[in-house]
């Protein structure tokens, strides 16, 4: 924890920053959350034991918040704290490395033979499914070819509003309109998230673009705010003395200062939200009737629209302000702004070990669990062990990072796992499905390509 500092003078503090603490502190707890869901979803079950609706509503705020967050920290550090670009290359390169970590998590696999003899039209079309790292990395590079091309923050903050707007104002007809039928398959996810092609043999993307780009252009648009009322200096003041040219000693400046306090920011941010909440929780339900959607599309066109949008944007700009006051009062978490800088080495390694090992059939015959056969009780405990877990592994590679020697040791090494699990993984399941064909449960190329019997239909997932 930060020392504490009293509220009363955070209030009227108003020396400028270029971080900020909510942002990660959000993200961090965000992370987290994010563990519970795939926890629970995975394991909570057979009904009655199912979600509660205001654990699932609190679960749907997880995605929001990432992607605001990544607006957010668009702003932040594409900008100095004069408003000047910075160079733009170790950004893309990052941006270019999640962009292949989110099509790798949805690929036919991870070796050759899951590609090939092992691959299937579904596990295919799987592949260009937009899921949140790829939801991510392409509102990213939309907002960061604004921010290159308009040059300013307050530009890109304009610009982004519009792009806001437009979003959520188009999302819901395009799904309804069925657009991403005549697009071609690796862009078709990108504009709904219906099953492509329809009917239980479709994949559909989680994340497409419209609505949830709407996300991190809100975080631009708070950003931009934020960037000119937290980071920029206000007009006579500067950060050290002035230099004079007579040879006379120099005459002190007054502080560099702020437009804003953090709390007032804050503050702002609550006055904000609660409307946004209030409004959209009434009119979410009733938007969408009357303007010529389908009933069958109502349930799922319901995330695409605005008081939606509104009501969930209210509550992560709420829980954000809330953490930056805690923040600014010493409340801060410094494991929480570990998560929030290993979030995406986080995000993967929960995920190998919630669908890695803690399903294989000797693990759960001992842990006598499985898919949705777990109680409250043992889901709770499973979390909170894949929570621990994966927080250790996050602190542990944040503290070999600060040894780029090593840690570039460490990622020559995994570099070569992976490799030889590429050539090498797989065979087993090919030697087994070559003798006994009627084991397979998917129409693997490899049985069509072999003149082998296959299942005549392919189960969902």
């Amino acid at each position: 924890m930060s020392p504490q500092r009293p509220l009363g003078n955070a209030l009227f503090d108003r020396s400028p920053t270029t971080r900020c603490d909510w942002i990660d502190q959000l993200r961090g707890w965000a992370v987290l959350v994010m563990i519970e869901v795939h926890a629970f979803n995975t394991w909570l079950g057979p009904p009655p034991a199912v979600v509660p609706p205001r654990l699932n509503f609190l679960n749907g705020l997880v995605a929001p918040s990432f992607l605001l967050c990544a607006g957010f920290s668009l702003v932040l550090s594409t900008f100095d704290s004069r408003g000047g670009l910075r160079p733009f290359g170790h950004t893309l390169r990052r941006l270019g490395f999640i962009l292949l970590c989110a099509y790798l998590m949805h690929a036919p696999g991870l070796s050759l033979v899951d590609w090939t003899l092992l691959g299937t039209d579904r596990k295919y079309r799987g592949l260009f499914q937009i899921d949140v790292l790829q939801c991510v990395v392409y509102s990213l590079l939309i907002l960061h070819g604004l921010a290159r091309l308009l040059r300013t923050p307050l530009r890109l903050g304009l610009a982004a509003t519009a792009l806001l707007a437009g979003v959520l104002s188009i999302s819901s007809r395009v799904w309804a309109m069925d657009l991403a039928s005549a697009l071609p398959l690796p862009f078709a996810g990108m504009v709904t998230g219906l099953p492509i092609p329809p009917g239980p043999e479709g994949v559909a993307s989680l994340f497409p673009l419209l609505p949830w780009l709407s996300f991190p252009a809100l975080g631009v648009v708070l950003g931009t705010l934020y960037f000119r009322g937290r980071v920029l200096l206000m007009e006579g003041t500067a950060a050290g003395p002035d230099k004079p040219t007579d040879g006379s000693s120099p005459t002190a400046a007054p502080p560099a200062r702020a437009a804003l306090s953090e709390v007032a920011w804050l503050l702002l941010l609550v006055l904000v939200a609660l409307p946004a909440i209030l409004w959209g929780r009434s009119a979410a339900d009733t938007w969408l009737l009357g303007r010529g959607i389908p009933d069958a599309l109502l349930g799922p066109l319901h995330n695409t629209t605005l008081p939606s949008f509104a009501e969930r944007a209210g509550w992560v700009c709420l829980l954000g302000a809330l953490l930056g006051v805690l923040s600014r009062v010493g409340l801060r978490s410094s494991i929480m702004a570990t998560l929030s800088s290993e979030s995406l080495l986080v995000y993967l390694f929960h995920l190998f070990l919630i669908y890695g090992p803690l399903q294989l059939s000797q693990v759960e015959r001992v842990l006598h669990t499985g898919p949705q056969r777990v109680g409250w009780l043992g889901t709770s405990l499973l979390c909170a062990v894949v929570m621990a877990i994966s927080t250790a592994v996050g602190v542990a590679w944040a503290r070999v990072r600060k040894d780029p020697p090593r840690a570039d040791r460490l990622r020559a090494i995994g570099a070569r796992i992976l490799l030889a699990y590429f050539l090498l993984g797989g065979w087993v399941s090919v030697v087994k499905f070559w003798r006994r064909p009627e084991l397979a449960k998917k129409p693997y190329y490899m049985l069509k390509w072999l003149g082998r019997s296959a299942p005549t239909s392919q189960p969902p997932g």
